[in-house]
């Protein structure tokens, strides 16, 4: 950074909601909204990711077999973090994961190990906990240590926060305001100049959902009504961090892309054209999640060919399925039919199967199922495996089925998640064995040309890839260490394991 006397600090703890991520390699909204409110008002200010204190404090841990995730996503400043944490006068700490996942290359702080680092320090520290609500914080956080240590604590929009110059929190805050964030939209954020490597900057459309009732959801505890960014201002915000030398972009912050601007096509088209227009050399413009519901209607169908035609290959609309059980969906207040749920499937594989330069399908369908809901019984899991055969039976495709285990709405950050036990693990074995193997091989067969994979990790001297993009599958290069963040194109040897494949380098 340029001015090394900036006492402003945004330190980034990684986010991940069900209706946004910000966990590397992507760029959180909140970290981005953060950092062009604090330059817009001319302040400078200092971006550290918790991998730089991990750095300063004890350095890289692993051998050179080996990846360090816990100190893979250094910025600028990592050699000097605790210096700069030491000397500030101000800390904003974005946080807040939803599940216990096992990421690629980034493994998110629990709270305790925040406070080992901020213990010590003077400053005044700004909480934003991006899973809270307006009424209250998950009651682990006043067990936490951090909370002894926190002046204040935020669940709202950082840019709000920062520009209504709020030392209190401002009732409503967690409603967007985007007159004031488009005001912002076209200032570079400066915490660009200071990131180490490429990111895939997460782009708000919008704020609530058009269902809001399932009752595991953040989206249902919030009862935010669905507003929508114009076109204009999306657009204007992409270009602005394009500028900056950004090249990857997830337009997501929306639990259900498929009803930006309550799916009116023209001005989805207005997005999507303005941006691929402003800028011509992006290599990913990839979507967020879908509701089944709102694919399937007229709109839906030329929303889906709007983003086949203006998005880059490899993209996935991830369908909050969360069980095929209709007594559960009934439970949880999830208004989606099986009989809807097929024919978004294959709706998306009709427009979207077909392959990109890249050698990825343009748009396929995700598949989210979730364990523990309400009601669940062992005739739920026989009713999962009926219809993902359904699927496999009619040809279809699919990327990422994600079969995860229910969590409290406000997330795992202030204590551990839920336990796999016996039976979820044999669950999980059995939609392996029956669904995602077979339909990987469908998807990437063997001698397949894959193209564009960025990210590398290196463990017991075998190297793993995947690219830049919305829930990338990974591939295995055996016995080469390759750098992270080259550029790869892989030729596909062998379908290996969950969202797993085997590869060698080709020119």
């Amino acid at each position: 950074m340029k001015n090394e006397t900036s006492d402003i600090v945004i330190l980034d703890c990684y986010t991940d909601e069900p209706s946004g991520f910000g966990v590397r390699p992507y760029l959180g909204t909140h970290q981005i909204h953060l950092s062009q409110a604090l330059s817009f008002l001319g302040i400078n200010h200092y971006y550290l990711t918790i991998d730089d204190l991990r750095f300063c404090s004890r350095g890289i841990q692993n051998d050179s077999e080996n990846t360090d995730l816990t100190t893979y996503n250094l910025t600028e400043n990592y050699k000097n973090a605790i210096s700069i944490l030491h000397k500030a006068k101000t800390i904003y700490i974005i946080m807040g994961c939803f599940v216990e996942y096992h990421y690629f290359s980034t493994i998110p702080p629990k709270s305790d190990e925040v406070y080992i680092f901020l213990k010590e320090t003077s400053a005044r520290k700004i909480l934003f906990y991006v899973l809270g609500t307006e009424s209250a914080l998950d009651s682990s956080y006043s067990k936490s240590s951090l909370s002894k240590i926190i002046d204040h604590v935020e669940f709202g929009n950082t840019y709000r926060f920062v520009l209504e110059k709020s030392k209190e929190r401002i009732v409503g805050l967690i409603n967007p305001n985007y007159g004031l964030l488009d005001k912002i939209s076209s200032v570079e954020p400066s915490i660009i100049s200071q990131l180490r490597y490429p990111v895939i900057a997460e782009i708000e459309t919008g704020t609530g959902c058009n269902t809001g009732s399932c009752t595991f959801c953040i989206e249902s505890v919030r009862c935010l009504n669905p507003i929508y960014r114009a076109p204009e201002s999306i657009a204007k915000q992409v270009k602005c961090l394009y500028d900056a030398g950004i090249r990857h972009f997830r337009l997501g912050r929306q639990p259900n892309f498929f009803h930006y601007q309550n799916q009116n096509t023209f001005l989805m088209e207005k997005l999507l054209s303005r941006i691929r227009e402003d800028c011509p050399q992006l290599e990913t413009l990839h979507i967020d999640n879908a509701n089944a519901s709102s694919v399937i209607t007229k709109e839906g169908i030329e929303i889906t060919k709007l983003i086949v035609r203006y998005c880059t290959p490899g993209n996935i609309a991830p369908l909050g399925i969360e069980s095929f059980d209709p007594k559960i969906r009934k439970i949880i207040k999830k208004p989606v039919t099986n009989k809807q749920i097929l024919r978004a499937i294959e709706i998306i594989n009709q427009y979207g199967q077909l392959r990109g330069k890249d050698g990825f399908p343009h748009l396929l369908p995700g598949i989210n199922l979730i364990y523990g809901l309400p009601g669940q019984k062992e005739s739920t899991h026989e009713t999962n495996l009926i219809y993902l055969e359904k699927i496999l039976d009619n040809g279809w495709q699919s990327r990422r089925l994600f079969f995860r285990k229910m969590t409290r709405p406000s997330g795992i950050s202030f204590g551990e998640g839920p336990q796999s036990n016996q039976e979820y693990d044999k669950w999980f074995q059995e939609i392996k064995k029956m669904y995602v193997m077979p339909m990987q091989s469908r998807v990437f067969p063997q001698d397949t040309v894959l193209k564009g994979f960025r990210e590398v990790v290196v463990k017991n001297g075998d190297s793993y890839l995947r690219t830049l993009g919305t829930c990338s599958i990974r591939v295995m290069v055996e016995g080469k260490k390759l750098d992270a963040y080259g550029f790869y194109n892989i030729r596909i040897t062998e379908n290996l394991g969950y969202r797993l494949l085997k590869g060698e380098v080709v020119e």
